[in-house]
């Protein structure tokens, strides 16, 4: 079995396959921006009736770019035409002026976009937002201030085109799409390599004499700082693991428990008078040949985020969202977390080398080599900064901060628990803190507590919500106000009410943990997309130990997931553009997803008690296992 870490990045397969989607992405960009779009501005033909001609309708860049799918693949809020609303409203004074109207922009502020003031100002503007709308400004722009500081000089301010604007921030997209992709697999790389060097290590230790006590005592000794200790006991554990509570789908992912050779002893009981006896011997299951090696897992995570269509249409040709960025950022810290950097030590080999002539006489010269062994150097810093960013757009990020703790405490950076959590909270703190100094800066100190409110009303107030994947919108749609307070609490808590039950349960499991809070966040944030669906699914693939446990119902609900995905921008399209539906069309289907969405995520949960529940039954030994086996 060969280790991911000997797989190189750019891997045939791999290649290929970012080529091609390059290419789709860029011949499909070319096609919208020089093809369709400039034919879809031109008028109707002459020679056609206009109540039989609707250009809109006939172009399909409008359904490229309809708002249906836009809103299932992307936040409003993190789009470039919300960047474009803030552009605009930086640009109105308070008194309704508009700034640079000649193309000097001099006294522009972000300041005019949140508007504070006292409760009575409020007060006044809530009153008299039916006769001046434009008095109430935080039902327009939700964006933190820094998000509009990253595009607005060089993207909104210099190129006046939002034709232009948006071929160039899909490029920019694409390439950290690629980005994301590429530490995707790093971090697919540096999780895995430890169970498939450890799994060879016990297959080899087992099935051959050839090992030396002074190999196995460096081996040892390099387990706390190659190898995570926890996935050493469960790999040592599966190499006696009764085959009654081994995963039936192990073959899948090439997982190997070494009891292929082992004839199966089975216990037979036919009344109380004769006891159980071990004499019926069966014989071992057949090998398969594994589908997919854990060696190959980097290279399918890596695929599969940048190659489905979900990641292209968002990011290339229709919603121009940031999505790939948040990802980015997140992606990158995981992969901080979890890399090892190789380091040469003091220690020397001494290898014996002889020179001989046609005489026979010789020297024998001795070559002193360093060798080079894996140390634990994470870059806790530089990754809790990447968090504090993601957590500084979306709040609900904040809770990959359990899954960090972790995996620098098991081997992958700070070694004790203590010293993880005040390292990664601190650096957290710091950052977070900076980034909202940096705030301050923009907004001034009279808007800064307007901004944060503004900026995070959608996330814990569920204001302005826009008909989307998730059931929020039409659950506070039809939500009285005295009740609003109670419900709004609720919803906000259920991340954090599922994040520390998870977190006791399955601390043994960073990955997991990981998958299942992005799982989590996907379905409670109030605006879900398809691309958080797209992340977190390639997390799943990142725990095939759990994946082999999972049931069929899970690859129903994955093949029945584009229905209610295809139904819902029909819905879309029927209710909110030609009138002719209602919000229960919508709903229904979002109830259908998240229902789909949830099995999945129930099923992996259930899958990862199993896990650990076999790995309990081994250690105790196999009587606890034939109790269990008679019981059940």
């Amino acid at each position: 079995m060969k280790p991911p870490n000997s797989i190189r990045m750019w891997h045939p397969t791999m290649k290929k396959a970012f080529v091609i989607s390059t290419v789709l992405r860029l011949s499909i960009l070319l096609w919208i921006t020089v093809i369709i779009s400039p034919s879809a501005q031109q008028p109707p033909p002459t020679n056609i009736p206009t109540p039989y001609y609707d250009a809109n309708n006939e172009s399909v860049i409008n359904y490229m770019k309809s708002a249906g799918l836009r809103s299932a693949l992307s936040n409003p809020i993190h789009t470039l035409d919300h960047m474009r609303e803030g552009f605009f409203l930086s640009r109105i004074t308070p008194n309704g002026l508009l700034i640079g109207g000649g193309g000097d922009d001099n006294g522009r502020t972000y300041a005019t976009i949140y508007m504070g003031g006292s409760q009575q100002q409020q007060q006044q503007q809530q009153q008299q937002r039916l006769l001046e709308p434009n008095t109430n400004r935080s039902a327009f722009f939700h964006a933190p201030p820094l998000l509009l500081a990253l595009v607005d000089p060089v993207l909104l301010a210099w190129i006046p085109s939002a034709t232009i604007q948006d071929f160039v921030f899909e490029l920019v997209m694409m390439i950290v799409d690629l980005f994301t992709a590429i530490r995707l697999f790093q971090f697919a790389r540096n999780v895995l390599s430890s169970e498939s060097l450890l799994s060879s290590l016990k297959f080899i230790g087992n099935g051959s004499a050839n090992g030396t006590k002074e190999e196995e005592e460096e081996e040892e000794d390099d387990d706390d700082d190659e190898n995570d200790v926890v996935m050493q006991w469960e790999i040592g554990l599966e190499q006696k693991m009764d085959p009654s509570i081994q995963p039936k789908r192990a073959w899948v992912f090439g997982i190997s428990f070494n009891t292929n050779d082992i004839p199966i002893s089975s216990t037979t009981t036919t009344n109380e008078d004769n006891p159980p006896s071990s004499d019926v011997i069966t014989s071992p299951p057949p090998k398969r040949e594994a589908i997919l090696e854990l060696a190959d897992i980097p290279q399918v995570c890596a695929i599969f985020y940048y190659c489905n269509p979900i990641s292209i249409l968002t990011n290339c040709c229709t919603a121009c969202s940031f999505h790939g960025l948040w990802h980015l950022l997140l992606v990158s810290a995981l992969q901080e977390l979890t890399t090892t950097a190789t380091s040469t030590t003091k220690s020397m080999t001494t290898t014996k080398t002889s020179n001989g002539n046609s005489n026979g006489n010789g020297t024998v010269s001795e070559v002193s080599k360093p060798t080079q062994q894996q140390q634990s150097k994470s870059n806790v810093p530089m990754a809790m900064l990447y968090l504090a960013i993601v957590s500084h757009i979306e709040i609900n990020s904040i809770l990959y901060l359990l899954p960090a703790i972790l995996f620098t405490r098991r081997g992958f950076g700070y070694t004790r628990l203590v010293r993880s959590i005040v390292g990664c909270i601190g650096f957290f703190l710091l950052w977070s803190a900076l980034l909202q100094y940096l705030s301050l800066l923009l907004v001034g100190r009279s808007n800064f507590v307007a901004m944060l409110l503004q900026s995070y009303a959608k996330d814990y107030k569920f204001y302005d919500l826009e008909p989307s994947l998730g059931l929020q919108w039409y659950f506070f749609m039809n939500m009285f106000d005295r009740f609003r307070t109670y419900f709004t609490i609720m919803h906000f808590g259920i991340p954090y009410l599922f994040a520390f039950p998870l977190l006791l349960r399955f601390h043994r499991y960073p990955i997991a943990l990981t998958a299942m809070l992005s799982t989590i966040l996907s379905l409670c944030k109030t605006t879900p997309t398809l691309n958080d669906m797209v992340l977190a699914f390639s997390l799943l693939l990142m725990a095939p130990r759990t994946l082999a446990r999972m049931t069929n119902k899970s690859l129903v609900s994955l093949v029945a997931l584009p229905v209610p995905i295809t139904l819902y921008v029909t819905d879309y399209w029927l209710w909110l553009e030609t009138g002719s539906g209602n919000a229960n069309y919508m709903f229904f289907q979002c109830l259908a997803y998240n229902v789909f969405f949830s099995v999945i995520l129930t099923d992996f949960f259930a899958a990862t008690m199993l896990r650990e529940k076999a790995l309990y039954l081994t250690e105790k030994g196999p009587k606890k296992v034939m109790v269990t086996a008679v019981v059940g």
